[in-house]
């Protein structure tokens, strides 16, 4: 089987080089192809990571809500707790300095 490789690369040397030539552009195309898209991709996770907000920043449960403290709580757990905080509550909180409602 090597012996007939190596008869075909001598006996025809410019199909050779230019097969060769094509296997390599190949494969650095491919292999700067995934360093560009690993380099994009980290690149993507440290912008979000430092322009992300959570959902909220203040939340008032209703007292029979379970929740441990210090955790951040999931969107869907909001969905099924009523009560939470009157209107005049809700009022106090926005007229506080530096609070947007």
């Amino acid at each position: 089987m090597w012996q007939y490789v190596y008869l075909m690369l001598r006996r025809q040397p410019g199909k050779s080089v230019l097969a060769g030539s094509g296997f390599l552009l190949t494969a650095c195309a491919l292999i700067l192809l995934s360093t560009t898209t690993q380099t994009t991709i980290l690149r993507a996770n440290e912008i979000i990571s430092q322009n992300w907000r959570p959902t909220y920043d203040l939340i008032v449960l209703p007292s029979q809500a379970r929740s441990s403290a210090g955790q951040q709580i999931p969107a869907d757990v909001l969905t099924g707790n009523g009560g939470g905080i009157s209107v005049q509550q809700y009022t106090q909180v926005k007229n506080l300095a530096g609070i947007e409602v």
